[in-house]
This record gives structure tokens, C-alpha cells and sequence, in this order.
């Protein structure tokens, strides 16, 4: 093989090796009960766009992961919520089943999948499990709050588990969960974050201002 061809492989080889692409995160093949687990899903706009561009949802996982977290997460395509709540509590149900401690599984959401992890709640009713719903319940008045009436009517009531509710001070589209854990059985604490930050795209790249309230929830501070 001559100098060039070598060099020539090599660059090629390069770039066919390079950076790993970003990519979901699935249930580990080996799960650790002393290991604390985070589920987190993205809002509807990954759905539509995809995982890229505005919504970093890729860099979030990364984010938790680099925590010490073992993160379950994948980009969705369009989906029905309560369907894809039942998928969600399966996989938490095999964690428990496991024997990972309910207070060590935390199931994280913005927007809709906010919404998906309060379903998701509804359907496991277990009171150690932590949740944490950023801007997942829609405003009285809103057409986001269609879905989100509908569960309060029907499922709200099976709601259990350990919450933090969060929205942006000045989120047009979402604000707290206060109608649901007002009929479900779940501890819950609400945080008000501060206007300027971005509204409810505050939560599509990951900050500083949110993820410390995920990873102490997680940790149960």
C-alpha cells in the first residue's frame, strides 16, 4: 500500500468513526436496583421536528446520563399519550420488578410528555415513585388544556407518587397541575421559575435552572 492510499484510508476511516451520533437511550439489558433510573420524555414539538435544531433533546439525556443517572429516554414520533402511558409504566413496573427501589425511578416530562408521565402515574398508583412535570399541564382556556381535562375527569383520581410541578413564570401555554393532584393521592410541590428565560421553550435545551430541580427531586432532596 502506498503512502497516499494509506493517508487516503485513514481520513475515510476517520470520518466513518468519528463522534457517535446521538441516540435513544433504552431500557439497559442489566438493571442495577442500586442505581437510580430517570425516565425523561420531550413535548410534542420533538414529534413534529424532530430531536434536533430548537429542541436538544439528544444533549438533555446526555446531560442526566453525565449525572450518574441511568436515563431511559427516545425521541417519539406521533403519538397518543395514553397509549404510550402504558408502555412507560411497563417499563417502570420491570424496573420494580427487578427490585429497584420505587424512590430510586424517577419519570421526568416536559409538555406533553409531562402529560404522559401524569398518566403514567394513574396507571401505576404507587406512592414511592418520583415524578417531575415541567410545563406539562395546559392553561385553563388554551387548547392545551383539552388533554389534559379529559385525564382529570376520567383518571386523575389514580394519580400517586412523589411530584414536582414547574413551569416558567411567563409560559402562555402551561402552568400548574393543581386540578389533578387535587383529585389524585400524590405529594406534589410546585415551582414557579422566573419570566425571561424563555417561556415554555425553557425546557428545550438543557439549563442549569431546571435540570438541578430534576437531579435533586431524583435524589429525593
Amino acid at each position: 500500500m502506498t503512502l497516499r492510499l494509506f493517508f487516503g484510508v485513514l481520513c475515510a476511516a476517520i470520518l466513518l468513526c468519528g463522534p457517535a451520533a446521538a441516540s435513544d437511550r433504552k431500557m439497559p439489558d442489566t438493571i442495577d436496583p442500586a442505581k437510580r433510573y430517570i425516565f425523561y420524555l420531550h413535548g410534542l414539538y420533538v414529534e413534529r421536528q424532530g430531536p434536533y435544531e430548537a429542541y436538544h433533546y439528544y444533549d438533555i439525556l446526555d446531560d442526566i446520563e453525565a449525572e450518574g443517572f441511568v436515563v431511559i429516554g427516545e425521541a417519539r414520533g406521533l403519538s397518543n399519550p395514553g397509549r404510550y402511558a402504558k408502555s412507560l409504566a411497563a417499563q417502570v413496573q420491570t424496573l420494580l420488578d427487578a427490585g429497584v427501589p420505587s424512590y430510586h425511578i424517577t419519570v421526568a416530562g416536559h409538555s406533553k410528555g409531562g402529560l404522559i408521565a401524569l398518566m403514567a402515574s394513574g396507571i401505576l398508583s404507587r406512592p414511592g415513585i418520583n415524578y417531575v412535570v415541567f410545563a406539562g399541564c395546559g392553561r385553563q382556556g388554551t387548547e392545551y388544556r383539552r388533554g389534559l381535562g379529559k385525564f382529570i375527569r376520567k383518571d386523575a383520581a389514580t394519580v400517586d407518587g412523589v411530584f414536582l410541578i414547574a413551569w416558567a413564570e411567563d409560559d402562555n401555554i402551561a402552568a400548574d397541575c393543581d386540578d389533578v393532584m387535587a383529585v389524585g393521592k400524590a405529594k406534589h410541590t410546585n415551582k414557579l421559575l422566573p419570566a425571561g428565560q424563555g417561556g415554555h421553550r425553557l425546557f428545550y435545551e438543557p439549563k442549569k435552572l431546571w435540570l438541578d430541580l430534576l437531579f435533586a427531586h431524583a435524589r429525593g432532596e
